[in-house]
């Protein structure tokens, strides 16, 4: 198999890179994924990547129906903040300098 590989340049202030099975995307609109990771800007990307999960799980039609809770799909998020190298020393945590 061929991978598909993508090059985007990188804006000056960073980027963030999110990453997520068809558990989440299958749960969740990406409108509201995007919510969850803006909203956490200043957070870990660990806490955030579990937010995008557990939003995923609380889904009623995630979990197969004999009442165990039991994820019907593989449910994951990973979410990489990129940041330039000049900066990521003074940057807050989960935060970027000059981003709107």
């Amino acid at each position: 198999a061929t991978p598909a590989v993508t090059s985007l340049k990188l804006p000056r202030c960073g980027a963030d890179f999110l990453v997520c099975s068809d558990g989440v995307w299958d749960a969740l609109p990406a409108e509201a994924v995007l919510a969850t990771v803006r909203g956490m800007m200043r957070s870990p990307v660990t806490l955030a990547a579990s937010a995008i999960v557990e939003s995923a799980l609380n889904q009623r039609h995630a979990y197969d129906c004999d009442g165990y809770r039991r994820p019907r799909d593989d449910t994951t998020a990973l979410l990489l903040r990129v940041r330039r190298s000049d900066e990521a020393e003074v940057l807050p945590a989960g935060g970027c300098l000059g981003c709107s």
